[in-house]
């Protein structure tokens, strides 16, 4: 790892920051950050190891820029990518103020019990009690004149300044302690368990070796698909600016209209189509994982039609709420994690160990560092206890004494079993340090502690199984339907639950979980395992990461208000259109209890006291059980049945439209990787891999250049350039 390695990737990452809330919204262009695999990444980082390489040759120089510091470079932009979209500060802006904007145009947000601005906590609002209409109507329809741009002074800053200082820190936390467990989970998941990483596959295949050239380029198999794809996807870009000349490609099938016949499936659309990235991607998967997440939706369309014929619609009721298929998704999500702790178990265990400062396997701590590790647990425990748990110094004081004299008296006892890298050590303290200050944001909320702790453990839980999923399947595009709020609704009841901490858990999930697709974390475990794999310092990675978040995070949501105030809000864009679900959902909640006259109790019980009152919804509950079930027992075949043709994670993506869209690619890609080791074995699988990787190579070259030609024209001519299909 290199200086210079360094500068241009916080460079980097600070561009794609400040020109990703430009690119989509401004100059409305396809997204700069679409999905897990990133065109302007993957795009800049071929041009740039070219660039480089061509320079050296003409230039003389014996040596460019290396392999390593490439891959640090794109490890950091791909930490940056997680930052400015949907996967974090597009989210934050519209949490804070779009239910200011529903609260005036949604029948009965602001009458009787139902007044749901008055009931969200204060600071997670911005206040526009004294607004003249440039705070809320200027967000929400621009202050710009025409095509003149607004100076930054005209932005309210001051009246952002004290929701900003409440949601930065309560992002941040949750990032940084989700960037210290990509650190723990990377060394089991890329050597002990092997996963494949496709993407990180495709990356470091891009990279320059020891003479300076990469060997992928010079196969003629690369070009032959890399360039027919560069120009089908050219030609598709071109047909926009020149409608009448060029005819575009289609590679989608749309059929929709199915649903007129089978209203009950209500899902999000028969939708196919081939993406050659995506069949790229495939031929580095394991057979059975891109064959179960390829034919999971057809299974589950078939299993929809059935039920649907009784009248069971599993995707009925409310938007990410309080219907079979969020319960669906929560227990594939429970299961896959579960299995992912087993399978890691030791791992995990140790490095829990050491992170809570006990000894190494073998080693015997002296008197003074048991002291001091002793000192630090209590003060953490006291903390924990006041700022958490809510006790008061006179519990505070004691609980934290108490527990560093135990931590003192188990230290030598409690040692780690096996060796865990520092990095995994480094990384458990970084998550925990993070997760106690996420807990204490939520307390300060108003939410006991009992539920701040299953909120941050369904969310810790999201993420990971995303990264698992994106590590193990390469599936860039991925998405889930449910939030913390509406499961705990679903297991506890109305009257346990309440309409206030619905509410506010409502309101945390939007800005940080309407699209874990998009989630930093995913981002980290790939650019940790491209630094591996081009034998780059993983764990000096992971600190420029966190780095590249503290920089460009207050960048990207400067940048995102700037232009939301100058342009106007786009609040048919999904961060801005789901936030109009939270005070809808509070707003029956609190009519339904107020006519059972369970109103009073609800928004009286807190802590314990929720125990008497739960009442779960039995239905959704056994679907939950169901998913959880079937998704532990498709693993455990998997462990134990050589030839079991299934793969968990295939209850990941069930009917979403994510899974729909990649899985006639998948099959497609699992049948050439088939039909190729069937009838050429492993050598002809290595020398077809060039072509997989042109497959995927021309894709996001031909994505880049819209996103670079859209930019230089808005910027040249001030007008609203054609967006790539």
């Amino acid at each position: 790892m290199t200086l210079r390695s360094i500068i241009l990737g916080l460079l980097g990452g600070s561009a794609i920051c400040a020109f990703s809330f430009f690119n989509d919204r401004v100059v409305n262009q396809q997204m700069l950050v679409p999905h897990q695999l990133p065109p302007i990444v993957y795009g800049a980082l071929i041009v740039g190891v070219l660039l480089s390489g061509l320079a050296c040759r003409h230039l003389g120089k014996r040596r460019g820029i290396t392999a390593s510091e490439w891959a640090v470079i794109a490890a950091l932009w791909l930490v940056a990518c997680g930052i400015p979209g949907w996967g974090l500060m597009e989210c934050v802006p519209p949490t804070a103020i779009m239910t200011h904007h529903y609260a005036q145009v949604e029948p009965g947000w602001r009458s009787g019990a139902a007044d749901v601005v008055a009931t969200v906590p204060e600071q997670m609002l911005v206040n526009v009690d004294s607004d003249d209409g440039t705070v809320l109507n200027g967000y929400v329809c621009g202050l710009a004149q025409g095509d003149q741009h607004i100076p930054i002074r005209a932005v309210p800053w001051g009246s952002w300044a004290k929701t900003v200082t409440f949601w930065l820190p309560f992002v941040l936390a949750l990032t940084i302690g989700m960037f210290g467990l990509a650190a723990v989970v990377h060394r089991q998941w890329s050597e002990h368990e092997s996963l494949p990483y496709p993407i990180s596959t495709f990356a470091h295949a891009l990279l320059p070796g020891d003479d300076g050239t990469v060997a992928v380029l010079r196969a003629p198999l690369f070009w032959v698909g890399a360039a027919p794809i560069l120009l089908m996807q050219l030609n598709n870009y071109l047909a926009q600016w020149f409608p009448v000349l060029l005819i575009p490609i289609r590679l989608r099938v749309d059929l929709s209209s199915l649903y007129v016949a089978l209203p009950f499936l209500n899902g999000p659309g028969f939708s196919y189509q081939l993406s050659f990235a995506v069949l790229g991607l495939a031929y580095f998967l394991r057979t059975n994982v891109a064959f179960s997440v390829g034919v999971v939706p057809y299974l589950y369309t078939a299993i929809a039609l059935v039920l649907g014929a009784y009248g069971v619609s599993l995707s009925g009721g409310d938007h990410l709420g309080g219907n079979y298929n969020t319960f669906l998704f929560a227990g594939g999500y429970l299961g896959v994690f579960m299995l992912m702790l087993y399978t890691g178990r030791h791992y995990y265990r140790n490095a829990l160990h050491q992170g809570l400062l006990f000894p190494a396997a073998g080693a015997t701590p002296a008197t003074s560092t048991r002291q001091i590790r002793a000192a630090l647990v209590g003060v953490i425990v006291a903390a924990t206890l006041l700022l958490v748990c809510r006790t008061g110094w006179l519990w505070a004081l004691p609980g934290g004494v108490a527990a560093g004299l135990l931590h003192s008296w188990a230290a030598p006892r409690l040692t780690a079993r096996g060796p865990v890298d520092q990095q995994a050590v480094w990384g458990m303290r970084v998550f925990i340090a993070g997760i106690l200050v996420f807990l204490a944001l939520l307390v300060s909320l108003g939410l006991d502690w009992q539920l701040a702790v299953l909120f941050a453990a369904i969310t810790v839980v999201t993420f990971v199984v995303v990264s698992r999923a994106v590590a193990e399947t390469g599936a860039f595009l991925f998405g889930t339907f449910f939030l913390p709020g509406a499961l705990l609704l679903g297991f506890a009841g109305a009257v346990a639950i309440g309409p206030r901490t619905a509410l506010t858990m409502a309101l945390a999930s939007s800005a940080i979980l309407l699209a874990p697709g998009w989630a930093p974390m995913p981002f980290m475990v790939q650019a940790l395992k491209l630094a591996d794999m081009a034998k780059a310092d993983v764990h000096k990675t992971a600190k420029c990461g966190i780095a590249v978040l503290l920089l460009c995070a207050p960048l990207a949501l400067a940048v995102t208000l700037y232009w939301s105030y100058d342009r106007g809000a786009p609040i048919r864009v999904w961060p801005h259109a789901a936030n109009q679900y939270p005070g809808r959902d509070m707003v029956r909640m609190t009519a339904r209890l107020q006519a059972q006259g369970m109103l009073d109790t609800a928004a009286s019980v807190s802590g314990w006291e929720r125990l008497p009152h739960l009442s779960p919804n039995r239905p959704q509950v056994v679907a939950f059980v169901i998913a959880a079930a079937l998704t532990v027992l498709c693993g455990w075949c998997g462990l134990r049945l050589t030839k079991w043709p299934f793969h968990p994670v295939m209850f990941l993506f069930l009917g979403s439209f994510h899974g729909q869209w990649i899985s006639v690619s998948l099959l497609a890609g699992c049948a050439v990787k088939a039909g190729v080791i069937r009838y050429g074995g492993a050598d002809l699988y290595n020398r077809v891999k060039p072509l997989m990787v042109g497959f995927i190579a021309g894709s996001v070259v031909a994505a880049t250049i819209p996103t670079i030609v859209g930019g230089v024209y808005y910027l040249a001519t001030g007008m609203v350039p054609p967006r790539m299909p």
